[in-house]
């Protein structure tokens, strides 16, 4: 075998060889230089002395005396400089006059090198000539031996001070490589330590730059090494001790080939299902499905077709006989390319948790059953309360209303007081039972602060005109006047706070201050408080004084009245406006409630212009016919131009073709909930298409939900409005959108209406009496309505139930019915669905307007009332106001 040379050794003779290389072309380029240079000094010296020659040969040949043209050219060479010189004829011819040739001198220069310096190539041609008349021609070749001797001289020390310089670069050069390869060496023999296995070895640091990164290098993969077999170790302990769950595992594990065939089978799916591996190893699974929906193969391949991960619920096959209730995981098994091996099944036993579902299901069912029917028997309440308190305060008014003496006054005035207080004790019980259901909601809309405060402190005024008790309230300027939050529960809360206040006050002052407390440009918290000069609360009762149904002493219900609920759900209020309430108190001295609350900064609002609806053309997207009908009609007598749909599909439709037409819509009124395509849906669509970018849209919903608000912002929705929806609301949320630019930050809901400032005349009375047809099961309330209609001039047909008011729509036509909901016989939905029923039968002629009067106070309610046809919604107890407010439509 041929010696190997070593690494050393190679980059030693490369190094030589470069060495050389660069040297000797430099020698070479170095003596030709130099070469050159004697060339032209001795072309210089011998033009010189031609120069001066020339004229004296002139003089010579001219008059042709040659025997002083040979002396002068004698003289010339006197110092041999010259190996050749004579006088050729002008043509080159021949030669004239010449000195003997000097005899070549050996200068101990090698023939090679003469020739590197050029024996004939130095040579001066000097012509001899007077005017135009030339005599002679001289030539001069300097004599270069004298040059080839002083450069052979010259180049032999070049050359050996260049062969000593290498021989010196070579041993530095080897001495280096000899430091240098010595941690190479060494990386060698540990690295062959650790090829045998010996793992911990590693290389010492070393000082070279060079090195440091292999030496860092390498320790660094021998300790990954390391870590790798020592993590190999424990994943194949992890592997083995998982391998034994598997195997003991209370589960059924098994893995299933390309075929949906059987793999693997542990000890769980035997103990689970009783066979064992030998009898289901190579088998299909679909042998142990049981489906009931689909055929055993179709069932795996349904559900393995989803993969990763599958989960399904079905029944296995027992060895016993029986099946198994099993929730089944799938996952794909992948062997060590990653590639598709097969199918990872893991069944659970499920039965004894269906057991718990179902069983937990009809708990459920029956908790939300007593909840319904806690629901039903509290709205139900409300109205067999609220029916008779409608009688007591009405009749009541209308009692007032007429001559009477000051004991009678006192007397109706007192019942009053007395109706409005036990009024008052039924709103604070219905608002806590709202708020324990979690179904009172926050608005946010803009608001005028100052507004509010002040018309609320103002409101309570004339409950103190009668004591000496001086009434404050003031705003830090550095307060913006217009927020952004739900006025109308800080209104509540104020009021329920003010009311305690003026009940427990009987002399002094009551003070409200609103400070800033916090916030930046977008949001502001709120620090109001509420100083009064009453009797105030014991220090032992301040921590209960919020809790429900508790008041500071029992002796205080007898004496003031009231729940105990007004500050439970002030603070309840307050919780959900992102604040809290807390109440500081000296008995005998008085008492101070501070709340905190969070609003956002909104912007001020132009003073509104009022917008005439008359040409807007607007689109009704509805998929119930009577609702449509109702917003059509509420909307043409208004001057509205109006087209309906009765679905999602059909309304985008629709609005394609106005685009089309060039007579694009101005508003959209949405429906929610629809088959196939809902309104979100609908307003996704019209969000996501620039030719709608001026529509506005106005969403309407039977089911107010949480989130709803937000998500009609990111639809750049105009509004949002729960039904029923009276016809004035209608056109009020059509002005409001109209008014503002598209795709407004600002969504206007129910709230908003009832905030907006007054920018249209209010609605007023027809000009002529209706014929009215009021139906009312009980005496009292017929009593009061009647005389509240027939005042204002109009005509009153009375109804004792449903089934009458029937008889007497057949026998008399009425401009308007107000019905009651909970009657005898037949109650005011079903009297109202039935009136819709004959209507359409009969065809053509306007529907008759249907007002509800109920006690129900909550928003189902209102949406029944819409659902079964009726125009607009009339709480108990009656007010003139709200009355003639419906009466208007």
């Amino acid at each position: 075998m041929p010696r190997r040379l070593s690494l050393r050794t190679i980059m030693l003779g490369l190094i030589a060889l470069a060495t050389l290389g660069l040297t000797l072309p430099g020698l070479g380029w170095l003596m030709h230089n130099r070469i050159e240079q004697e060339r032209e000094d001795l072309l210089m010296q011998a033009r010189r002395l031609t120069a001066g020659a020339a004229p004296l040969l002139v003089n010579a040949l001219v008059v042709g005396d040659f025997a002083t043209a040979e002396q002068t050219l004698a003289q010339l060479n006197r110092d041999h400089f010259f190996a050749r010189l004579s006088l050729i004829e002008p043509e080159g011819a021949g030669e004239m006059i010449g000195t003997p040739r000097l005899a070549a001198r050996h200068d101990g220069a090698p023939a090679w090198f003469g020739a590197l310096l050029g024996a004939t190539a130095v040579s001066v041609r000097v012509p001899i000539e007077s005017g135009s008349q030339r005599y002679a021609v001289l030539l001069a070749e300097p004599d270069l031996a004298g040059a080839r001797t002083a450069l052979w001289a010259e180049s032999r020390y070049l050359l050996v001070g260049a062969l000593g310089l290498n021989v010196l670069l070579a041993l530095i050069i080897g001495a280096i490589l000899t430091r240098g390869f010595r941690p190479i060496r060494h990386l060698g023999e540990v690295a062959e330590r650790l090829g045998k296995g010996d793992f911990a070895v590693r290389m010492e640091e070393n000082n070279l730059p060079e090195v440091c990164p292999t030496v860092h290098a390498f320790n660094s993969m021998a300790g990954n090494i390391e870590k790798l077999l020592a993590e190999v170790r424990s994943q194949a302990a992890a592997n083995r001790k998982l391998a034994a769950i598997v195997a003991q595992t209370d589960e059924a594990i098994l893995t299933l080939d390309h075929r949906r065939f059987i793999t693997s089978w542990n000890r769980g799916a035997e103990r689970l299902l009783g066979f064992g591996a030998y009898e289901m190893l190579e088998r299909p699974v679909s042998d142990l499905i049981l489906s009931v929906a689909l055929e055993p193969e179709r069932e795996v391949d349904e559900m393995l077709a989803t993969r990763p991960p599958a989960h399904w619920e079905t029944r296995l096959r027992r060895k016993s006989g029986g099946d198994a209730l099993v929730a089944v995981s799938a996952s794909p098994l992948m062997d060590e390319d990653l590639s598709f091996a097969g199918t990872i099944l893991v069944a659970r036993d499920i039965s004894r948790i269906k057991a718990a579902e179902i069983a937990l299901m009809h708990a459920k069912e029956a908790a939300e059953t007593a909840n319904r029917m806690k629901s039903e028997f509290l709205a139900n309440m409300s109205h067999e309360i609220r029916t008779p308190m409608n009688g007591i305060i009405g009749m009541t008014d209308l009692a007032l209303g007429t001559e009477l003496d000051a004991e009678q006054q006192e007397y109706l005035g007192l019942v009053k007081s007395s109706a409005n207080a036990l009024l008052t004790v039924i709103n604070d019980i219905l608002d806590f039972s709202k708020i324990e259901a979690g179904r009172l909601d926050m608005e946010t809309l803009p608001f005028n602060l100052r507004a509010v405060i002040g018309d609320t402190v103002k409101s309570q005024a004339i409950r103190l005109q009668d004591r000496p008790v001086e009434l404050l309230y003031h705003v830090a300027d550095d307060i913006p006047d217009i927020l952004l939050g739900d006025p109308g529960r800080l209104r509540q809360v104020l009021l329920n706070l003010l009311g305690n206040a003026i009940k427990f006050t009987e002399a002094g002052e009551i003070a409200v201050q609103v400070e800033r407390q916090g916030g930046d440009a977008d949001q502001v918290t709120l620090h109001l408080s509420l100083r009064d000069t009453g009797i105030g609360i014991p220090a032992h009762k301040l921590a209960h004084i919020f809790d429900a149904f508790t008041q500071a002493d029992s002796s205080i219900t007898r004496r003031y009245g009231g729940t105990g609920l007004g500050l439970t759900i002030t603070r309840r209020l307050v919780e959900m406006m992102g604040g809290g309430i807390w109440a500081e108190s000296e008995e005998g001295r008085g008492s101070v409630f501070h709340f905190t609350a969070a609003f956002g900064v909104g912007e001020d609002q132009p003073d509104a212009q009022p917008i005439h609806l008359a040409g807007l053309r607007v689109l009704v997207v509805d998929d119930n016919a009577t609702n449509r009908r109702i917003l059509c009609d509420t909307l043409e007598n208004a001057g509205v131009q109006v087209e309906s749909a009765n679905g999602g599909g059909p309304g985008l439709r629709a609005l394609a073709l106005a685009n089309v037409r060039g007579q694009p819509f101005d508003a959209l009124l949405l429906d929610v909930q629809m088959p196939g395509m809902d309104g979100f849906a609908v307003a996704d669509q019209i969000h996501l298409d620039p030719a709608y970018r001026e529509l506005r849209v106005v969403m309407l919903s039977s089911v107010g939900l949480r989130g709803d608000a937000t998500y009609c912002r990111e639809l750049g929705l105009a509004a949002y409005l729960t039904k029923p929806i009276s016809p004035s609301e209608v056109l009020d949320a059509i002005r409001m959108v109209m008014g503002q630019t598209p795709h407004e930050a600002r969504v206007v809901t129910r709230h908003s209406l009832h905030e907006q400032p007054e920018t249209a005349a209010p609605p007023t009375l027809p000009a002529g009496p209706l014929d009215i047809l009021l139906v009312e099961d009980n005496a009292i309330n017929q009593k009061l309505a009647a005389t509240l209609l027939q005042r204002e001039g109009h005509r009153v047909a009375l109804a004792e139930h449903g089934q009458e008011a029937l008889e007497r729509m057949q026998q008399n036509a009425f401009d308007l019915i107000l019905m009651d909901m909970q009657m005898p016989v037949m109650d005011g939905l079903e009297c109202t669905r039935r009136i819709r029923a004959l209507e359409k039968e009969r065809g053509g002629g306007r529907p008759v307007r249907i007002v509800a009067m109920t006690a129900n106070a909550f928003p189902e309610d209102r949406d029944r009332c819409l659902q079964a046809g009726m125009d607009d919604y009339l709480s108990k107890p009656l007010r003139v106001d709200q009355l003639k407010r419906a009466l208007a439509g």
